[in-house]
């Protein structure tokens, strides 16, 4: 298996951690007792942080600070996904590139009967047809787990392929051209297959963010990213009551996030800087 990078890095997690705490960079430089150009230089990967540097915009922006280091000096990543990470379900991860980022959707397979759910669109429609078809599998749903561009796009075109219903979260807006949808409430669920996929909600990346928990899986969409957080567009206390949601599940419930490395509630609560 193709070991994947972590989305965020020592700038983008400070970036984020001091968008959520409506700190301006001079604050924070001050705080931590640091230029501000040098802060600036740190969150546009112009300039990598010592250890030093690290604990002091940590402390500022009340991260963990040996945590943070530990990404900014490469010495973790999460362990690799297992081959059968769950003995009923498998996830099929697509990466896809949106606007020149890359973005994964995702098949959730019921092993028993190859019906399936397609979670998450992002606007390459194609890949999700012809893994579909190659894997033989029987899509029977599509899963949402927000509305931003990057997730959503070809969603359209993919119920009108298999003409299944578009599920989501009851606080999405359902975006256009859509046939037949569902919005769920906050523990409902739904059949793939034998497999029952229930849905969390799971706000603060946006208003209608949910996860949808089948198993010892979970599909997450931006909430968290491994070693990092999803930003805080909505609400920065909303977006920490989210993981620590997450982070409630058994440590070998594995996440699988929209961007980056697959991770597990242990590895989270272990090593990301945000939850010490």
């Amino acid at each position: 298996m193709v070991a994947i990078e972590l989305e965020d890095e020592f700038g983008d997690i400070i970036g984020k951690a001091r968008m959520g705490l409506r700190r301006s960079l001079e604050e924070t430089a001050k705080d931590a007792g640091l230029p501000t150009d040098l802060l600036r230089d740190f969150e546009n990967y112009e300039r990598s942080p010592n250890r030093d540097e690290t604990g002091k915009v940590a402390s500022a922006l009340q991260l963990d600070g040996e945590r943070l280091w530990a990404i900014a000096s490469g010495k973790w990543a999460p362990a690799e996904e297992p081959e059968d990470a769950d003995p009923d379900a498998r996830v099929i991860r697509l990466m896809n590139y949106v606007g020149g980022w890359p973005v994964f959707s995702f098949l959730l397979v019921c092993k028993k009967t190859n019906a399936c759910a397609i979670v998450d669109t992002a606007a390459h429609p194609e890949q999700i047809i012809e893994t579909a078809e190659s894997e033989e599998l029987n899509p029977s749903l599509i899963l949402l787990t927000h509305g931003h561009a990057d997730h959503v796009e070809g969603v359209d075109a993919l119920q009108k392929r298999f003409k299944v219903p578009v599920v989501m979260g009851e606080d999405m807006k359902t975006p256009r051209h859509l046939g037949e949808t569902a919005h769920l409430a906050e523990g409902e669920t739904v059949q793939v297959g034998e497999l029952t996929v229930k849905m969390m909600k799971t706000p603060g990346h946006s208003e209608g963010c949910v996860t949808f928990l089948c198993g010892s899986l979970a599909i997450i969409g931006d909430v968290i990213f491994s070693g990092s957080i999803g930003k805080p567009n909505r609400s920065y206390e909303q977006s920490r009551a989210s993981a620590a949601k997450l982070l409630a599940l058994p440590d070998n419930t594995r996440l699988y996030p929209g961007h980056g490395p697959s991770t597990t509630v242990g590895e989270e609560k272990a090593h990301n800087p945000f939850f010490a």
